[in-house]
């Protein structure tokens, strides 16, 4: 899995060109960082980051399908969503306030085993 980053996040994160990390986890570029991570270094500045609040996330699924929508889009695909994102898509999609097709795959992890 690679993940992108902005500078803001890396900082919070602690993640710098001094860190020691194994090969591959903080792609370099004559020393200097690309902003492209994998592995433990990911999950360093995912777990820095604030989840936001359930009435944050529905604000932002909203926005989400709006801009979807003004592009033309009308279904999205995710192969790798936490059960409690997909829990709140449902209830936004039963309520009808998400109406877009969602053909979403779970993460493998102990909430859905």
């Amino acid at each position: 899995m690679w993940f992108w980053p902005n500078g803001e996040a890396l900082k919070r994160a602690g993640i710098h060109e001094q860190n020691d990390y194994k090969p591959g986890e903080v792609e370099l570029k004559n020393g200097r960082m690309t902003g492209i991570l994998s592995e433990n270094a990911a999950d360093q500045v995912k777990s820095s980051i604030p989840l936001p609040s359930r009435r944050e996330q529905v604000m932002l699924l909203k926005w989400a399908q709006a801009n979807c929508s003004a592009a033309g889009l009308t279904g999205v695909a995710d192969a790798g969503l936490d059960f409690p994102v997909v829990s709140l898509m449902d209830s936004l999609q039963q309520q009808g306030l998400l109406k877009m097709r969602l053909y979403i795959m779970l993460n493998p992890n102990v909430e859905i085993l």
